[in-house]
């Protein structure tokens, strides 16, 4: 046993006398190992052990009150185990044996395992099942079962005080996405109908778990093997499967049907189940067992055919009741006497036991008080994880409820620094579906647990694949420190997030495949060029190829934050393709108190547009933006959301496409133009329709996602401060005036910096702010300011037609701002440059560059890049992310002034593209 190791040796005992050791050992991953010793053999003296404890002076027992905060727990587990409630391969010991083993131990606090739910706890819940239905019936579940080891009687004291005083409406609506009342109580009711296999349609009204497909879809378009209705049961007492099909016209008895049966949850289906009829009138049934590799072995079941296709599948003939997983699913199909599909229905999903894993670890956080009375991340981390631990082996279980403790402790510590620091998005005052994203530790790398579980053939989420591919506590604790140590944050969650994106640009080493970055240097030479000549020394080097945790992978299929985390302390980079930065991105956000989102887009026709990139939830401004912009071309991509895991009583992993749409539990999409998807994106996707896109996996209906509301070809911005007019009214503030409060700052600005843009909040002439609005700076005593010639851009459209340059220094920083004559939304791209100098007779050069794309007259904000020319060399002087650059009606700079070595005077053009024309204007400040 290492250093690291814990061990605690435990006595059995039954009136007194030793029947049994048993060893508990924890290692330094907190993975449990049990050893037993039974003194049954002849000569092996029985021993006593008697109040006083006299004759135990030989033996090893602690005292685990004092032996380390985890002690408790693992007691728990020991006397679990010892009692048969984990482990049915251990020896059942009497109740008297884990009571008299806590009095030897001296645990005071213990005895409550064994205890049942006290009146008063009973008298809670009972009251609380009216505002929050079934909360009785699936706590009793948990505590009848003994499963999860804590006091319950605890649990619930905290639960009811966590709900009281009028809790806010999203922990309602929260608890409601973890007891799913509605479907519990159909399906506690549909185990008590009796299905007659008669081939009549008469009970199956009632049983909750039927699939509709589409009429007329048969390959060989027979109706009666056209499929438009399938349902299923599975009644856990009988360890039968009840199945029905409904076909357009009543099935014919000659031929076939399957039923593809996964039991593992992993996609991949252990038994078919094949029916058939023939022309002597007889059925015959046959199964395949894919794992055995048994085929067309006969069997006998319960089958009619007659209006419709009934059968009762005698599951237990299968696989032992013990090894089913939470839950059962599988596809009904027809298939004709050629053997040739005719049709299939979607997968039917089945519980196997009603055990709620969302509320089991919603009931540990509040025993382990992991709440804060009105917040909703208590509710948010259990359904985050609620999947997880559903298909999880017990050591996997208990590491997921000891992280998820401290990932809310996390979560208190992140917030409490968003308050030290002054930041104006705050975490703690973000409702349910942004705060389950934030909480969501798995669900964009689930790919990768799947498939390592899928090669490895487990039969449930093991400890070491949890540790690799779930994002691990240690992890975020690695990343918030970099978020500290590099100053990737800002007040403005607008300005956090461009700081983190440019840290994870310039830390990445891009890698996509070989293939792919030839055909990106053929299309794009002059920005893959170097990229490309890198990759082939690396890949000369051995570097494409890795054999990493059971597999060869390729340089880009290291997606995930555990893996990528580790790089980037280790050599300073992450890499990987786009997804690989999206990775990098999100766990950034979240560490910065930021709830993240991944989006994909899709070309089957050009690939350089498809795309992997992360979006935010702007907790301010109350809508999911993106930083990174879409490409240019009248093209349509396919955009997809990931989704967050919903109740584990409903994940379907699997992903269905269509030309129009992608839709499954885990992902929502859909076919758009470009522009439609930019503009869904620039001017925020509103909360309540992001719910109803990621809460659901019944979306999947063109133009649900994308429309004339949602993706407008135009945003309507008639005060162009980036604010759509009806996101305006959604925030109560004026869509026809830039400056709802006529404070001089734009309520955009206002929003973003935590000010109340409809009330006079900040004295003028105390902020000069970068909003896009030049107002503030004319409103100053001491401004410098030229007029350019009316109508004297050279550009065709004439929309960058510069009217009036402003310039004035306040507070140790230089304002520059820029009015037009013409309205620059009309242009979909902007790129604007500063050229500096200062002095007159010893003139010092600097430049600044910043480019911006906007649509519909949205705002851009973003930082920009300080040149300096030193000895004929430009040099990067701007290392700091404190240039300021916003484009909305106007464009304005915020320069700090210690970049210019105390000048006696500062000489600025200014210059705006279009193409490759330029237009400049020059001011002299003196």
């Amino acid at each position: 046993m290492n250093e690291e190791s814990t061990c605690y040796t435990m006595i059995a005992c039954i009136e007194n006398y030793v029947t049994s050791t048993y060893v508990l050992q924890i290692d330094e991953n907190k993975t449990i190992t049990f050893t037993s010793h039974n003194p049954d053999w002849p000569g092996y003296p029985l021993l006593e052990i008697t109040d006083n404890n006299n004759s135990t002076e030989n033996m090893e027992i602690y005292n685990l009150d004092n032996s380390g905060d985890i002690s408790l727990e693992d007691v728990i587990l020991v006397l679990k185990v010892l009692t048969g409630s984990y482990c049915d391969h251990f020896e059942k010991i009497t109740l008297k044996t884990p009571i008299y083993l806590l009095k030897s131990l001296s645990i005071k606090e213990a005895p409550f395992i064994f205890e049942p739910l006290s009146n008063k706890s009973e008298q809670i819940i009972s009251n609380l099942n009216n505002t929050y239905p079934t909360i009785n019936q699936q706590i009793q579940i948990i505590t009848k079962n003994n499963i999860c080891p804590i006091d319950i009687n605890k649990a619930i004291d905290n639960l009811n005080i966590y709900l009281t005083n009028d809790p806010p409406e999203d922990i309602q609506k929260g608890l409601n996405l973890i007891l799913m009342p509605e479907f519990f109580q159909k399906q506690i009711q549909s185990q008590q109908i009796e299905i007659s296999i008669d081939g009549i349609n008469s009970e199956w009204s009632l049983v909750p778990n039927q699939v509709i497909d589409i009429r007329g879809d048969s390959y060989n378009q027979q109706q009666n093997m056209d499929m438009v209705e399938a349902n299923s049961l599975f009644k856990a007492d009988e360890q039968n499967l009840y199945v029905m099909i409904a076909m357009d016209d009543a099935p014919l008895t000659i031929q076939y049907f399957s039923f593809l049966i996964d039991f593992s949850g992993d996609n991949a289906h252990e038994i078919e189940i094949v029916v058939f009829g023939w022309e002597d009138g007889n059925i015959y049934c046959r199964y395949n067992d894919f794992i055995h590799g048994l085929y067309n072995r006969p069997f006998h079941m319960e089958v009619s055919i007659d209006e419709i296709f009934e059968a009762k599948i005698p599951l237990y003939q299968f696989i032992e009741s013990q090894k089913l997983k939470s839950r059962i699913s599988l596809i009904p199909r027809t298939i004709d006497i050629n053997l040739i599909t005719e049709d299939n229905v979607p997968k039917i999903l089945l519980p196997v036991s009603l055990k709620n894993h969302a509320l089991m670890l919603f009931m540990y956080l509040l025993y382990k008080n992991k709440y804060i009375q009105g917040d909703i991340m208590t509710v948010a981390m259990a359904i985050a994880d609620n999947f997880i631990h559903a298909i999880s082996n017990e050591k996997t279980m208990r590491a997921i409820e000891r992280d998820i403790c401290k990932h809310f402790d996390f979560y208190e510590k992140v917030t409490s620094w968003q308050q030290s620091e002054g930041l104006n998005f705050k975490l703690k005052d973000t409702n349910l579906i942004p705060k389950i994203f934030w909480a969501d530790r798995c669900g964009k790398y689930f790919y990768y647990v799947s498939d390592v579980t899928d090669f490895s053939q487990l039969e449930s989420l093991t400890l070491p694949v949890y540790n690799e591919f779930v994002d691990g506590i240690d992890t975020m604790y690695a990343l918030f420190d970099i978020i500290k140590n590099n100053d990737l944050y800002d007040p403005a969650i607008n300005f956090s997030i461009a700081k983190i994106e440019s840290f994870v640009a310039l830390n990445h080493i891009y890698r996509s495949t070989m293939e792919n970055l030839t055909g990106f240097n053929e299309k794009w030479p002059g920005s893959f060029n170097q990229i490309l000549q890198d990759a082939i020394i690396d890949y000369q080097n051995g570097g494409y190829y890795t054999y990493y945790f059971g597999k060869t992978r390729k340089w880009d299929g290291f997606m995930w934050l555990n893996y990528q985390t580790d790089l980037l302390i280790k050599t300073g980079n992450i890499k990987g393709d786009c997804g690989t930065n999206t990775c990098a991105n999100m766990g950034l956000y979240k560490a910065a108190g930021i709830p993240p989102l991944s989006i994909q887009r899709t070309s089957l026709y050009h690939f350089g547009f498809t795309h992997n990139y992360s979006g935010y939830y702007d907790i301010l401004r109350k809508r999911w933006y993106s930083y990174q912009k879409m490409p240019r071309g009248d093209v349509d991509l396919q955009i997809y959301f990931h989704k967050y895991f919903p109740h584990h009583w409903f994940i379907n992993a699997e992903i269905s496409y269509t030309e129009e749409l992608t839709y499954s539990s885990l992902y929502q999409g859909e076919t758009v133009k470009i522009i439609r998807a930019e503009n869904f994106l620039s001017q925020g996707i509103d909360p309540d329709h992001f719910e109803s896109i990621v809460v659901s996996d019944k979306t999947h209906i063109p133009g649900f996602i994308f429309n004339d509301n949602t993706a407008p070809l135009i945003i309507s911005d008639k005060d162009k401060d980036g604010l759509s007019d009806s996101h305006e009214l959604d925030l109560s503030t004026n869509p026809n005036n830039w400056d709802s409060d006529s404070d001089l700052l734009s309520d955009t600005w206002e929003i973003l910096n935590g000010y109340d843009p409809n009330s006079i909040d900040i004295p003028e002439n105390i902020i000069i702010a970068p909003d896009g609005f030049v107002d503030d700076i004319t409103n100053q005593n001491n401004y410098f300011h030229n007029t350019d010639q009316l109508n004297d851009s050279k550009v065709d459209t004439n929309i960058f037609d510069i009217s009036d340059c402003y310039a004035v220094i306040s507070e140790d920083k230089l304002h520059v701002g820029i009015q037009f004559n013409n309205d620059i939304s009309e242009s979909r791209s902007v790129s604007s440059e500063l050229w500096i100098y200062t002095g007159i007779e010893t003139q010092v050069w600097y430049w600044l560059f910043c480019g911006s794309q906007f649509s519909g007259g949205t705002y851009d904000s973003s930082f920009c890049s300080m040149m300096k020319l030193v000895q004929d060399k430009w040099i990067n002087i701007s290392t700091e992310n404190d240039i300021y650059y916003t484009i909305a009606k106007d464009a304005e700079f915020q320069i700090p002034l210690k970049y210019f070595d105390n000048p006696d005077s500062i000489s600025i053009k200014y210059g705006i593209t279009s193409g490759f024309l330029k237009m400049k204007y020059e001011v002299q400040m003196k």
